[in-house]
């Protein structure tokens, strides 16, 4: 059984999409219910919520979701596919219909779509979904550096770029999708599990993840970093002690030490957190999340070899790209005014210096 890294929630900041008291409360209860482990009840929360707001995309973002959770704990890439797929169409439509308020919910939206159709094997859809993903949330940063949130699925982009194979991160730089840190990733997921809002418990667990498959590069870091990951998840169960996805984890991760010692000590792992080019083998590939968001980076720990896609990670069946993007230039930081330096500690995320996407 592998182990499926968290999706990507998209979690909005307040000062670009408003909400009251009491709609945050409503938004925080279905979260409690599914990060739970009530998957279905989550679903059918969202869903209620959605049908009170006609026009909001997030109530539709958080209710495909659900059913991603849901489909994780079932290790299942298929479990209600289509229902995910049209549930984010419908949750992009609103967001382009609200203008550029919704632009964050806009990205997540891509994001799921893009893990999605990475998961399935549409690499070309996947990179163009990804990369749109990340251009709206460097511009959300470049507007408000605070909106931390935004950092898990910048963090997830950059990582799972930097983790691809060698032919893969030259064909991404190629077409524009540059070609990633996993330092910077790292930093980014940390940022959003210690500062992010909604997305705390998203981040804590894609850096869990992180964490997790960077100690199969790093023989000297691993312990540390595998009692880190671990820790980080400890802390998940103990609040959602009910929730399989958490569960599944502790039981193939074996206990060498305590959450307390682990979050205690968090400047020795994340010296060992970019490690050294080994390579992983295939059982520890399955148990590093494959999920991305809340991002399209859904194969990031396996090498890709031709005529497979050639994105970021190898896919599930033979394709080639239906056409070519344009030319770019390589990616660089995000211009976020005053992120760049602050690498808070450890906790949980998936995004570079702040909140997920």
């Amino acid at each position: 059984m592998r182990v499926l890294a968290a999706i990507m929630l998209a979690l909005q900041s307040a000062p670009r999409v408003a909400r009251s008291p009491d709609a945050l409360h409503a938004v925080r209860a279905g979260l409690d219910t599914l990060y739970g482990g009530d998957f279905a009840g989550a679903a059918a929360y969202f869903a209620a919520l959605a049908a009170d707001e006609p026009t909001d995309p997030a109530p539709v973002v958080f209710q495909a979701g659900a059913y991603i959770w849901w489909a994780s704990a079932q290790d299942s890439a298929d479990f209600a596919l289509q229902r995910i797929d049209s549930l984010l169409g419908v949750a992009m439509a609103r967001a382009r219909a609200a203008g550029p308020a919704a632009d964050f919910w806009l990205a997540t939206a891509l994001g799921y779509r893009a893990r999605q159709r990475e998961e399935h094997g549409h690499g070309y859809g996947a990179a163009k979904d990804a990369k749109a993903m990340r251009d709206i949330y460097r511009r959300l940063l470049a507007a408000d550096s605070t909106c931390t949130d935004c950092y898990l699925g910048l963090g997830v982009y950059d990582y799972g770029l930097a983790r691809a194979g060698a032919l893969a991160r030259l064909v991404a730089r190629l077409i524009g999708l540059g070609g990633g840190n996993a330092e910077r990733g790292i930093r980014y997921m940390r940022r959003a599990a210690h500062d992010g809002d909604l997305a705390s418990v998203e981040s804590t667990w894609v850096l869990a993840a992180a964490l997790l498959r960077e100690a199969t590069r790093d023989p000297a870091g691993r312990e540390v970093l595998e009692r880190e990951a671990r820790g980080y998840v400890e802390g998940l169960a103990a609040r959602y002690p009910r929730n399989p996805v958490f569960q599944r984890f502790l039981r193939e991760v074996p206990a060498k030490t305590s959450a307390a010692e682990l979050i205690g000590s968090p400047a020795r792992a994340a010296t060992a957190a970019v490690a050294g080019p080994p390579p992983i083998g295939r059982r520890e590939c399955a148990e590093f999340a494959e999920h991305v968001v809340h991002v399209a980076l859904h194969g990031i720990c396996r090498d890709v070899e031709p005529p497979r896609n050639l994105f970021v990670a190898e896919s599930r069946r033979d394709q080639r790209f239906d056409l070519l993007l344009p030319l770019r230039q390589p990616d660089d930081d995000p211009p976020v005014a005053g992120a760049a330096s602050r690498a808070p500690p450890a906790q949980r995320a998936v995004a570079g210096v702040g909140p997920p996407l």
